[in-house]
């Protein structure tokens, strides 16, 4: 859960499908090893299949998490490398609605060819300012501990 608040605050990974299979991988393996140890110390007890079944899920999910959002932040708490800097423009801006309040994304071309477009979540009075197409917006980012680029800012220009 730490993991998981800290990447999602901090260290905005832009190829967030590659780290996803990475970590796949990487879970399956540790959940794999892990398993078989696990059922040879609970093996012969009598609720051992419950109680592995339950462990299993449970430590699976969990490594799964833990690989993919720690990865994050190792990525990015260890990256000692130069500040990028692009500057892009705003394509579209749309809004969701939860359940008693809204969200705001301005969506940015992409700052390198054949990559997918930034999407930035906003306040409000921001979104309500931008304007498709004539908007600027800097994008800040390094290259990565593990090698994945991800955002350090985003800001008007």
């Amino acid at each position: 859960m730490v993991a998981w608040i800290w990447a999602m605050t901090f260290y905005h990974v832009v190829d967030f499908v590659l780290l996803w299979k990475i970590s796949v991988a990487v879970a399956l393996i540790v959940a794999g090893a892990v398993g078989y140890l696990a059922f040879e110390q609970i093996k012969g007890f009598s609720t051992s299949s419950r109680v592995f079944i339950q462990f299993l899920m449970t430590f699976a999910v969990g490594i799964l998490f833990l690989s993919r959002y720690g990865a994050a932040v190792i990525n990015g708490k260890y990256d000692h490398s130069p500040t990028k800097t692009f500057e892009v423009s705003l394509l579209n801006k749309y809004s969701t609605k939860n359940k008693s309040s809204y969200s705001y994304y301005l969506v940015v071309a992409p700052w390198h060819q054949g990559k997918a477009p930034w999407k930035i979540k906003v306040n409000s009075d921001q979104y309500d300012q931008a304007v498709c197409g004539e908007d600027r917006y800097q994008i800040d980012t390094k290259t990565g501990y593990l090698g994945w680029e991800w955002v350090i800012s985003e800001r008007r220009v």
